[in-house]
């Protein structure tokens, strides 16, 4: 099968991209993304969409030779985006045994979309700051993605809702981090699992699985979890009914509180545009 990363080195100012494949029927949908993963860095991300388009026209079986065009703004919204999906593996740094998930949300999704997800997956309540963060090849500082804040002033942070998920996820095997609660600071490390072609009848996000209960908000980060559970695990312990009155009184009710509780199928998710609303339009 010709190399479809070939298309990449097409100038970036051309109107249509000629993907010439040959042996289609021999061809797996894994050496499809193989070569959407080779042109990663291609510096015109309607690149991507072709080889995307691609995968779509190999997944519903038709294997003729394809001439595609770059798709107009209508186009891609109806013809490329919306019909893959990205899969995640989200752990929780420095706790163990492992509080991890793993999710698969739609392409169509910002990373405020993704926020929310990792959210409701983990059991989070989504009421204090977060931010993605990815470092660049080749250079020292961050780019933080989550929501700008105007007190720091020395610290760009790029609002989630305006970027897709494909801005900065090119390559499965891509690590980044996800921070939630800078005062508690919980960092979750998150790997880019691979992107799929959506399964007939199912709706999405979706959890595929995980292990052991999210820590109780607030309770004082990794730290804190630390204490509260030898607490909980002592009941002659001074602190020991001030701990359970605390859960019981908790916004989430968190008592009785089993750290290795966790059941994918209870996780409910939350549409990412109702949730920015509540945040940011609802006094």
């Amino acid at each position: 099968m010709q190399n479809i990363a070939e298309g990449s080195k097409a100038s970036g100012t051309s109107k249509k991209i000629e993907l010439k494949l040959t042996n289609v029927a021999r061809a797996s949908l894994e050496e499809l993304r193989l070569d959407y993963v080779e042109i990663e860095h291609s510096s015109d991300s309607r690149i991507r969409h072709e080889i995307l388009g691609r995968m779509l026209d190999y997944a519903a079986g038709n294997q003729a030779k394809v001439l595609f065009r770059y798709p107009s703004k209508r186009q891609k919204g109806r013809a490329v985006m919306g019909q893959l999906i990205y899969q995640f593996y989200i752990r929780l740094q420095e706790i163990e045994p492992p509080i991890w998930r793993r999710i698969q949300v739609p392409d169509t999704y910002t990373f405020w979309g993704l926020h929310v997800a990792i959210q409701d997956a983990m059991g989070w309540l989504d009421y204090h700051l977060h931010a993605f963060r990815f470092r660049p090849k080749h250079k020292r500082d961050f780019i933080e993605i989550g929501i700008p804040c105007e007190d720091w002033d020395d610290l760009e942070i790029l609002p989630g809702w305006d970027i897709k998920l494909d801005f900065y996820l090119h390559q499965p095997g891509q690590w980044f981090e996800y921070e939630y609660d800078f005062g508690d600071g919980w960092v979750h490390d998150v790997l880019f699992e691979g992107l799929l072609v959506k399964e007939k009848g199912s709706k999405y996000p979706k959890c595929l699985g995980g292990e052991r209960a999210c820590p109780p908000e607030d309770c004082g980060g990794v730290r804190g979890y630390y204490e509260l559970l030898d607490i909980l695990n002592d009941p002659d312990h001074e602190d020991h009914q001030d701990m359970v009155a605390w859960l019981k009184g908790h916004l989430k009710k968190y008592y009785p509180y089993n750290p290795d509780e966790f059941r994918p199928e209870k996780v409910r998710f939350s549409s990412p545009t109702t949730r920015w609303k509540k945040a940011f339009l609802e006094e």
